[in-house]
C-alpha cells in the first residue's frame, strides 16, 4: 500500500513539473514585455527588431523549461546535481538556449548602431567587441556541456569519492564564474564602444545642426536621451555588480587551489557551500535582466515618440506637407535613414554651424 502511495505521489509530482514547464513560456519575465512591444507595434510588427525581441524571449523561455525539467531525472546520488544525466540534459541543454538568447539580445545594440551609422569602419570596434562577447558566451555553453560531476563507479558510501566530487564541482564553478567575469568585462566594453560611436557620429552631429525645439525635432532629442540613459544605466549596474562577481571568483580560486588532505572533510565542506553560488547568482541574474529588459522598454518608448511626432498634413487653400519632418523618426524607427543621408537631404533646410 505504501509503495503504491509513493508511486502515485511521484506520478503527480512529475505532472506538476511538466505543467510548470509548459507555463514557463508565459511566466518568463520577458513575456509581458514582448506582448507589449507587439501591441504598440501592431501596425508595423514585422520589423526585424521585433523578431529579435521575440527570439530572445523564446530562447530564454525554452532554457528555463529545460532547467525546470531537472526534477524529472532520477536522483542517483545525494550530492547536487544528483546525476550526470540530470546535469547534462537540464543545465547543459538549458545553457544552449539561455546563452543563445543572450547572444541574440546582445545584437540589439549593434543593430541599433548600424541603423544610424552606415559606415562599417566606424562600427568595426563595436562589431569586434560584440563578437568577442558572443564567443565568451559560447565558451560558457561548452563549460556546461562538458561538465561531468560524478565519475564512473561513484559511490555515496565512500567519503573519499565524495570529496573528489566536491573538488570537481568546485573547479567547474570556478571555470564558470571566470567566464561570467569575462562577460562583465566585455559587456562594459561593449556599452562604452556603442556610446562612443553614437556620440561621435550621431549625437555630436545633432549639435552642428540648428535643430529647434519643435515637435518634429523633439524625437531626435528624446531618442538621444533614452539611448544615453539606457547605456549609462547599463554601465552603472554592471560596475556595481562587478565587485561581487570578481570577489566570488577570487574566493573560489583560493579554495580550489588549497592543498586539501582528501580526508579533511571540514574544509572540503566549505568549498561545497561556496560552490552553491546562490547569492552571487542572484546578482548576475539581476544585471542581465536589467540590461535585456531595457531593450523592450527602449522599443516601446521609441514607438510612443514616433506617434507623438508623426507629421501632420495641413489642408487649406494651399496644401503643405514637410517631408523632412518625417526623417527624424523614420531614420530610427521605419525607413532606417542614417544621419549622413539626413544631412544631405536637409542641406537647404538647415544651416550648418561650423
Amino acid at each position: 500500500m505504501q509503495l503504491i502511495l509513493e508511486e502515485t505521489l511521484g506520478h503527480f509530482e512529475k505532472l506538476d513539473i511538466i505543467q510548470k514547464l509548459i507555463v514557463k513560456l508565459i511566466t518568463n519575465e520577458y513575456f509581458a514585455w514582448t506582448c507589449l512591444v507587439l501591441i504598440v507595434s501592431q501596425n508595423n510588427w514585422k520589423r526585424p527588431i521585433n523578431f529579435l525581441l521575440i527570439l530572445h524571449w523564446l530562447l530564454r523561455s525554452i532554457g528555463d523549461m529545460f532547467l525546470n525539467s531537472f526534477g524529472l531525472f532520477e536522483k542517483e546520488n545525494k550530492i547536487f546535481p544528483f546525476s550526470n544525466k540530470g546535469s547534462l540534459y537540464s543545465f547543459g541543454v538549458a545553457s544552449i538556449f539561455w546563452y543563445s538568447g543572450e547572444i541574440i539580445g546582445d545584437w540589439y545594440f549593434l543593430i541599433r548602431s548600424k541603423v544610424l551609422v552606415r559606415n562599417k569602419k566606424k562600427l568595426r570596434w563595436v562589431f569586434y567587441i560584440c563578437l568577442g562577447y558572443n564567443l565568451v558566451k559560447i565558451a560558457q555553453i561548452f563549460i556546461f556541456l562538458s561538465f561531468v560531476p560524478f565519475p564512473k563507479g561513484y559511490s555515496d558510501t565512500d567519503p573519499i569519492q565524495e570529496s573528489y566530487v566536491t573538488l570537481n564541482i568546485g573547479k567547474h564553478t570556478f571555470r564558470k564564474w571566470v567566464d561570467v567575469a569575462l562577460q562583465q568585462i566585455f559587456s562594459l566594453a561593449y556599452d562604452i564602444s556603442v556610446i562612443i560611436v553614437l556620440k561621435n557620429n550621431v549625437f555630436n552631429k545633432m549639435k552642428n545642426l540648428n535643430i529647434n525645439e519643435n515637435k518634429e525635432n523633439t524625437f531626435l532629442i528624446k531618442f538621444k536621451q533614452i539611448s544615453e540613459y539606457r547605456i549609462y544605466m547599463s554601465i552603472l549596474v554592471t560596475i556595481i555588480g562587478a565587485p561581487f562577481i570578481f570577489g566570488f571568483c577570487l574566493e573560489i580560486l583560493y579554495l580550489v587551489n588549497q592543498e586539501y588532505p582528501i580526508e579533511d572533510f571540514e574544509r572540503i565542506k566549505k568549498l561545497q557551500v561556496y560552490s552553491s553560488e546562490v547569492n552571487v547568482e542572484g546578482i548576475r541574474v539581476c544585471i542581465l535582466t536589467f540590461n535585456y529588459m531595457f531593450m523592450y522598454i527602449d522599443q516601446i518608448l521609441l514607438r510612443f515618440f514616433v506617434e507623438d511626432n508623426k507629421p501632420q498634413k495641413k489642408i487649406s487653400n494651399s496644401y503643405t506637407y514637410n517631408k523632412n519632418s518625417s526623417h527624424n523618426y523614420n531614420m530610427v524607427y521605419h525607413k532606417f535613414l542614417n544621419y549622413d543621408e539626413l544631412e544631405k537631404q536637409n542641406l537647404n533646410n538647415f544651416s550648418v554651424s561650423k
